[in-house]
């Protein structure tokens, strides 16, 4: 209830994004997007890696966000632009060089503005449904 995950992976499922690879950041905002989507799996630029929950080991980087290099060879292994969900606001700069643009930002939570969550995805996206825009 006090996060934006639920809000967040509806949105996702009812875009047809949820199939796209997933890049969340940080990981401990995982779980529950998972959870909610029924998606097995997301890569964590926190840890480089790909799992479904957080994984604290030596190097996690809480802070860190995915690098364009990261972005580019996810696109790359994928066939298709990944989603980045985010607790941060992405630079102008860092969405110019991955080519997205701000597709949703989920409802306010109630308590801890940290745990808004933005979706960011490739630009050439159509919103088909009305779920928000995130504008």
């Amino acid at each position: 209830p006090f996060s934006g995950a639920k809000a967040t992976a509806e949105w996702l499922k009812g875009t047809g994004l949820a199939s796209r690879t997933l890049v969340i950041e940080p990981d401990s905002a995982a779980p529950a997007i998972l959870a909610f989507t029924g998606v097995r799996s997301a890569y964590f630029p926190t840890c480089h890696c790909t799992g479904s929950f957080v994984v604290f080991r030596r190097g996690r980087d809480e802070h860190r966000l995915v690098t364009v290099e990261e972005f580019r060879d996810l696109r790359q292994e994928a066939g298709a632009s990944p989603v980045v969900i985010s607790h941060q606001q992405l630079s102008v700069e860092s969405r110019r060089q991955m080519g997205i643009q701000l597709l949703y930002t989920s409802p306010h939570g109630e308590f801890w503005p940290d745990e808004d969550l933005y979706v960011y995805g490739d630009n050439n996206f159509a919103m088909t449904k009305s779920f928000g825009s995130g504008k």
